[in-house]
């Protein structure tokens, strides 16, 4: 692999990022495991604590915070 940060010979420095995207794909794919590893122990736990649980039915798959929204700001 190309180093993906290059010197010139008046000292300024560069970025090849064309380099980087291999590997940064490569980061996401690992973390997508991990997160769907961690998923299935979570429903797992609750499968066995009896805890029945459902997921959110929003659009961002996550709920907001209580109270987030309607509080003002001074």
């Amino acid at each position: 692999m190309e180093a993906p940060v290059a010197t010139a010979e008046d000292g300024i420095k560069s970025v090849a990022y064309s380099t980087l995207i291999p590997v940064l794909i490569e980061a996401i794919k690992e973390q997508q495991q991990q997160i769907r590893e961690l998923k299935e122990t979570l429903m797992l736990m609750r499968s066995a604590a009896g805890i029945r649980y459902e997921p959110p039915n929003n659009d961002l798959g996550r709920q907001p915070i209580a109270g987030h929204l309607d509080q003002k700001c001074d």
